[in-house]
């Protein structure tokens, strides 16, 4: 007997299926890329914390000395090419492609390396070597030994800063932006943006970021943070002003500009 073959209602059937099928599947694959994406981006975290402890562990229990976190507007977000170039210094330890987040990577992973731009913004907030606050002994961490504190910009309160590395997350209260290195919760309020520019000429930034402009609001997001003794931290459902995080200056309370970035209550 022949194969017949199949009836309109019969293909229906199985369009049907494979329509539901992946109604289904596509939030958990989205999830679970997602997570996987989480756990990259800690697992890269925690190389750059392991570099940083074995460089103080090999010079006198001092943390590597980062140039852009010790002039008139520092922000631990950024390494530097102007002046003094940070980057000898790290490629010694780790690779420049462990800077970049998963969630957030420059269209060519090689671009941080090569770069002239003045500042680059990296996808982690780095503490390490470095003065949270310029001019504030208490807030050292450029020994092993240093225990730094700074004031909790919303309560007054100086709270110590145990996190070496922890992903991005500032507002930029003076131009009403905000900038994260993951995307929010859907609906998602963030966009990515991104910048290769190169100094002379055009832009002295090179970035990118999830971030918005004025009102600068965002959703929800999840920050991985790594800490002084190893230890990691997933804090999840990140509201913008977030009663588990202190407040503090991203760029040493230089009077020009109103920047801001959130570390764990310790």
């Amino acid at each position: 007997m022949p194969r017949r073959a199949f009836t309109l209602i019969e293909m229906l059937v199985v369009v049907t299926i494979i329509t539901l099928l992946m109604a289904i599947l596509t939030p958990s694959l989205s999830k679970a890329r997602y997570t996987a994406r989480l756990t990259i981006c800690a697992a890269q975290e925690h190389q750059i914390s392991l570099a940083a402890l074995s460089y103080a562990a090999g010079n006198f229990g001092v943390f590597p000395y980062r140039s852009t976190c010790v002039g008139l507007n520092p922000k631990p977000f950024q390494i530097k090419y102007y002046d003094e170039d940070d980057r000898p210094m790290f490629a010694k330890y780790f690779s420049f492609d462990t800077l970049q987040c998963p969630f957030n990577r420059f269209t060519d992973p090689k671009f941080i390396e090569t770069t002239t731009a003045d500042e680059i913004m990296l996808g982690y907030e780095m503490y390490f070597g470095t003065s949270v606050n310029r001019n504030d002994p208490a807030s050292y961490m450029f020994r092993l030994s240093d225990r730094p504190t700074t004031p909790d910009l919303w309560t007054g309160k100086r709270t110590e800063v145990s996190v070496l590395v922890a992903d991005l997350d500032v507002d930029w209260f003076w131009i009403q932006n905000w900038y994260s290195s993951h995307p929010d919760r859907e609906p998602s309020k963030l966009r990515f943006i991104q910048a290769l520019g190169t100094s002379p000429p055009g832009d002295t930034h090179t970035f990118a970021r999830w971030g918005i402009g004025p009102p600068g609001e965002r959703g929800l997001i999840d920050r991985n943070f790594i800490f002084r003794d190893g230890s990691h931290r997933l804090i999840t459902d990140i509201a913008m002003h977030d009663d588990r995080l202190a407040r503090i200056s991203a760029n040493n309370q230089n009077a020009a500009q109103q920047v801001y970035t959130y570390v764990p209550l310790r």
